[in-house]
């Protein structure tokens, strides 16, 4: 008798220690550089330094403050990715987790506004062509700033879609009930799970987020992994 769990959606959430300071000083890269925060679709009521357009100001804003801010993005993503996959790796009769590479394929900031809000959405789609060796894997949200009592965001996993026979329908994953998750906090999650936030009611809630693209090890390469 045995039992293989398949790979499944997840939430992960993870304090930065060091938020103070990388909040202080994110908050200064915003105010130097408010040009490149435009109203955008993207938020109900808010501004995004989140463009399609390649060279443009939101552009070179986005990927200079990646380079400007190393060891934030260290914490932030890397680390905490790290420690997603050992917690994943760390469960029984489920297929291991391993990493070959993964990059940041983009990232930007958003400001809400009060009522600002964003429809479910999920971030399986690429902004630029990658090599094919890498695939969408995970969606890093930093939230930097946010005076809410509680998380506004919602995730989804729509009919059809439940990996398994304890649901029958729409299953929800609500934030706002998870009182760790909240400024200062870093989100993790597939980039394909479903998810939105509901209008907020105090205004200046500002998130960081990063689209990974990662390439996994082939089958055969598994075995190494303990």
């Amino acid at each position: 008798m045995g039992i293989h769990y398949f790979p499944c959606h997840f939430v992960y959430w993870r304090e930065i220690k060091n938020h103070t300071e990388f909040r202080k000083r994110l908050l200064n890269e915003i105010e130097n550089n408010k040009s490149a925060f435009t109203k955008h679709g993207l938020i109900g009521n808010g501004y995004s330094s989140f463009t399609d357009r390649s060279g443009d100001i939101p552009d070179i804003f986005n990927k200079s403050l990646v380079k400007n801010n190393l060891d934030i993005i260290k914490e932030v993503v890397w680390n905490s990715l790290d420690t997603l996959i050992k917690e994943l790796n760390d469960r029984n009769n489920y297929q291991k987790i391993k990493i070959v590479d993964s990059i940041i394929d983009y990232s930007w900031m958003s400001i809400y506004g009060k009522g600002g809000s964003i429809g479910c959405h999920m971030h399986q789609a690429s902004r630029r062509p990658r090599p094919h060796t890498k695939v969408p894997s995970f969606v890093v949200v930093y939230i930097i700033n946010d005076p809410n009592e509680n998380n506004s965001t919602e995730f989804k996993q729509p009919f059809g879609q439940i990996p398994s026979l304890s649901y029958s329908t729409e299953y929800n994953f609500n934030t706002k009930n998870e009182n760790e998750i909240r400024e200062g906090v870093v989100m993790i999650f597939p980039s394909n799970l479903y998810h939105e936030v509901h209008a907020i009611e105090k205004e200046n809630r500002i998130i960081y987020t990063f689209n990974i693209y990662s390439e996994f090890a082939k089958p055969q390469d598994m075995c190494e992994v303990a």
